[in-house]
């Protein structure tokens, strides 16, 4: 069985139509339509039910799918098999948001250099989900922030930075103090870093441990939105002081909280027994490179 007519029918899957599978193998609709009806001759089964423009999988489909991927992937993996260092095949590496504009053209830059054979795909998304998609082995390695629970034997976090916390605002604070912050903070609506998140649950313990209930406009999942709505002056914020954040922009003032109980740690997480671990040791290398500049 052709491993490239299953990697066919595994797109054809995911994105709902042959057409689009087409264009992300860059072949005609005609060849992809093809290969899925050679796999479903070879089978004895429709694999999927066309519907107009769309083509969704069969029960039979689905339930060959996880079996397909695993032969797809296992056959990535021949050529790194015959790598004495590792550092060849496919990679699926989860990023945070705030990573993807900082943390991510430095790895791409630096995996380019050292490890040309390796196929990085990049699975953006919360610390949550990606924790939860390296546990279940959807995704190899995540960029995430680090779980505030004791992690299993299974899984290992390597630490590459601790982002401070900040206190964002368009405008200056008279004196860098605890108590300036504070009356800031207090003073102005404020948009929250959701405390349901793990990097929001940091700035939850701060504003708890001095007290603190303010007004607050909305919470937010999301560092660089929260960035955008302090920029237009929509109130104030409790922000990590990520790589890409704006330090230079005018109209943003930054105070800096120096206690570094509330410094975001920020790092890599796998499963300890990983074929992938060459590549892994690579990428925490080159954030390593970026700590040390």
């Amino acid at each position: 069985m052709d491993t490239d007519f299953l990697r066919s029918l595994l797109l054809v899957a995911e994105r709902g139509s042959i057409a689009e599978a087409a264009r992300a193998e860059n072949l005609t609709p005609a060849a992809v339509g093809q290969r899925i009806a050679a796999l479903e001759k070879q089978l004895g089964c429709p694999l999927l039910s066309r519907i107009g423009h769309r083509a969704q999988p069969t029960q039979a489909c689905l339930n060959l799918l996880p079996r397909a991927r695993r032969i797809v992937e296992d056959a990535a993996l021949l050529a790194s098999d015959l790598d004495d260092q590792g550092l060849t095949g496919p990679l699926n590496f989860g990023v945070i948001s705030t990573a993807t504009g900082s943390y991510l053209p430095h790895i791409m830059r630096y995996m380019k250099e050292h490890a040309p054979d390796v196929h990085l795909t990049i699975t953006p998304g919360t610390s949550r989900f990606l924790f939860e998609a390296v546990q279940k082995r959807d995704i190899d390695v995540a960029l995430l922030v680090e779980p505030p629970f004791p992690l299993s034997k299974a899984l290992h976090f390597q630490p590459v930075a601790f982002e401070p916390l900040i206190h964002l605002s368009t405008t200056a604070i008279a004196e860098e103090s605890e108590d300036a912050i504070a009356e800031a903070i207090m003073g102005s609506p404020f948009i929250c870093y959701d405390p349901q998140s793990w990097g929001g649950a940091i700035v939850a313990a701060y504003l708890s441990d001095r007290g603190l209930m303010p007004d607050i406009l909305c919470d937010l999942d999301g560092p660089d939105s929260i960035l955008h709505m302090v920029e237009a002056g929509m109130g104030t914020a409790l922000l990590p002081l990520w790589p890409g954040l704006p330090v230079d922009n005018s109209d943003l003032h930054i105070t800096m909280i120096p206690d570094a109980r509330y410094a975001r740690p920020v790092g890599l997480i796998s499963t300890r027994l990983n074929e992938k671990l060459p590549i892994i040791q690579l990428l925490t290398q080159s954030l390593m490179d970026i700590a040390a500049k």
